[in-house]
């Protein structure tokens, strides 16, 4: 019997550990690429977003918590324009930050629109940066690595 509350004392500790051990992960990201033609694309960068939790915009006066991306120099990919956001932004006066906001929630959709300029195999790689909070707390900044493949070699 006292081996039974011991093995079971020593499963509530492990499940306890366990749960205490998961990173918080509320924005999920996923990335496309649209064919526009001509050698043209845009560049898909889609944030699913948990439930009271917000991503902010890049049209925010300081840094963090504005999204922010930069891209790999790239001789054969040509940015045309800046990012766009396609998501309708909440934009509201937030308390913690002492500025007016602009954040996005549940989704956030940026587009960044690319010319290849090689018709050989392309890579086209950098970062963004962004910081995701709820109405108590802040995700510490994350960066998020991305990376896009042209013209796939033929074999």
């Amino acid at each position: 019997m006292k081996s039974v509350k011991l093995l079971l004392i020593a499963a509530v500790l492990m499940i306890g550990v366990n749960g205490f051990g998961q990173i918080m992960q509320p924005v999920k990201w996923k990335f496309s690429k649209k064919d526009l033609g001509n050698n043209e694309y845009e560049l898909i960068f889609k944030a699913t977003i948990d439930d009271h939790w917000h991503v902010y915009s890049q049209d925010i006066e300081m840094q963090p918590p504005a999204t922010l991306f930069t891209f790999t120099k790239n001789d054969n990919v040509e940015l045309i324009g800046k990012v766009k956001e396609k998501s309708k932004a909440i934009e509201m006066f937030d308390k913690n930050f002492g500025i007016n906001v602009k954040y996005y929630e549940h989704e956030a959709v940026f587009v960044q629109k690319v010319k290849v300029k090689s018709k050989d195999p392309v890579t086209f790689e950098g970062y963004f940066e962004y910081m995701t909070c709820d109405d108590s707390q802040c995700m510490p900044p994350t960066e998020e690595e991305f990376t896009f493949k042209f013209n796939k070699p033929k074999k």
